[in-house]
């Protein structure tokens, strides 16, 4: 079932509604597998486009997206009634695109007592702001996947997806002032990056 559902065209990035959610989570533990289809399909897009920020290539994100719905499906008893399923989606995403970098990437990494000394750059403008999509995207991608963690999951959630502090503070269950110490390293880092290498944001 998940294979078939990533081949296919990916939608657009949804606006889900959390009562739908819920109705559709309630059926799929039930064993509902239409109601199962019903949300990958709803929440595919965000999947993928996480996903996507830890790997270059396409096919390898959804490698991680398909491990995350099955993870998901395994793991739908253990999801608390009343909570945000797209919160506990975005953390499900998020340790599958971390464990499958870990496994299979022999890159090194910054360590994060090294990530934390790193001089940073002048933040008063986001990274991603105004750059060229088409022309950076790779750019970007690339400088996004070579943060250590927990800073490149902060960067992914509010640069890419959109979300707010308070929402990256209930999906990384740590403070929102943790929260915002992370993506300022992060926006500084990705902009000393990105011009070190000619790219100006």
């Amino acid at each position: 079932m998940f294979r078939k559902l990533m081949t296919a065209s990916t939608p657009t990035t949804p606006n889900p509604s959390a009562d739908e959610d819920r109705v559709l989570v309630a059926k799929a533990r039930r064993g509902d597998e239409d109601a199962f289809r019903a949300l990958v399909e709803k929440h595919l897009a965000r999947v993928v486009g996480v996903a996507r920020a830890y790997t270059r290539r396409r096919s390898d994100a959804e490698d991680i997206a398909q491990e995350t719905w099955w993870k998901v499906w395994r793991k739908l008893d253990t999801f608390r009634e009343g909570a945000s399923f797209t919160a506990w989606l975005y953390r499900v995403t998020i340790n599958c695109a971390s464990d499958w970098v870990e496994l299979r990437s022999n890159r090194r990494h910054t360590d994060i007592e090294e990530f934390e000394r790193l001089p940073v750059a002048d933040d008063t403008v986001s990274p991603l702001t105004g750059m060229a999509k088409a022309e950076f995207a790779k750019a970007v991608r690339d400088a996004i996947a070579e943060l250590p963690e927990p800073f490149r999951s902060s960067i992914v959630l509010r640069e890419i997806e959109g979300l707010s502090y308070e929402e990256i503070s209930e999906i990384t269950d740590v403070p929102i002032g943790t929260v915002e110490s992370r993506i300022f390293r992060a926006r500084s880092r990705l902009k000393a990056v990105l011009e070190a290498r000619g790219l100006r944001p």
